[in-house]
């Protein structure tokens, strides 16, 4: 439809001067977006063949007590149970000092203790997603004083809710 009105706008105009060579333009561009997948990325699979179900009720309330028990877990100090909710490969690049580590540095612009965590509805069509992940999750943490924020994606591991990634502060 939309090549169609371009070729008729066209042929009023710099179509006149080689409308032979106008029409077999637009002929081998109808062509192509008649066979091609419009909404494909650079995997050759189409969005629509890889989009993900929508998380029902009960999956995205269990992401989002994961992700805020995630986030009490660092603020209460428990950093080996913090620790644990990482995926394998994210254990080995974190261990609980660097989780400690990250804490403190929130906590200087929190300017006081958590006192509120609150996971956002957790979103699983992210364009960064990987493969295992289920979704991502970003929770607002405040204090008396300010607010900051950790979001990270969600994988199932071992059939346990593991973080697959982790985004310190807002952004």
């Amino acid at each position: 439809m939309v090549l169609a009105q371009m070729r008729n706008m066209f042929s009023g105009g710099l179509g006149q001067a080689n409308p032979g060579v106008m029409d077999a333009t637009f002929d081998a561009i109808t062509q192509l977006f008649d066979g091609a997948d419009h909404d494909a990325d650079d995997t050759g699979a189409s969005d629509d063949d890889v989009s993900p179900d929508p998380l029902g009720a009960e999956d995205s309330a269990a992401i989002c007590a994961f992700a805020e028990n995630f986030v009490w877990a660092l603020f209460k100090g428990d950093f080996a149970n913090a620790h644990a909710a990482l995926c394998r490969d994210l254990r080995e690049e974190l261990g609980p000092a660097d989780l400690e580590r990250e804490v403190a540095e929130m906590s200087t612009f929190l300017e006081g203790p958590v006192t509120s965590v609150e996971a956002q509805p957790p979103e699983n069509d992210m364009p960064d997603m990987g493969p295992d992940d289920l979704a991502f999750v970003y929770v607002a943490c405040a204090s008396e004083y300010d607010n900051d924020a950790v979001s990270f994606m969600v994988c199932r591991e071992d059939g346990q809710l593991r973080l697959s990634n982790i985004e310190w502060g807002r952004p």
